[in-house]
């Protein structure tokens, strides 16, 4: 099984209340690991 996270921010208010892109992947990483699944490798993309 192959799972992508995508973390994003479109307003200020979403980074000031725990939603910023780091707060993101921290909660996307902790579902995955909850449910046992394995990273194998991180991709970033910056636009």
């Amino acid at each position: 099984m192959q799972i992508a996270l995508y973390a994003r921010v479109s307003t200020t208010r979403q980074a000031d209340n725990d939603l910023s892109i780091p707060d993101q992947l921290r909660q996307l990483h902790e579902w995955a690991k909850a449910r046992v699944i394995v990273e194998s490798g991180v991709w970033e993309v910056l636009a």
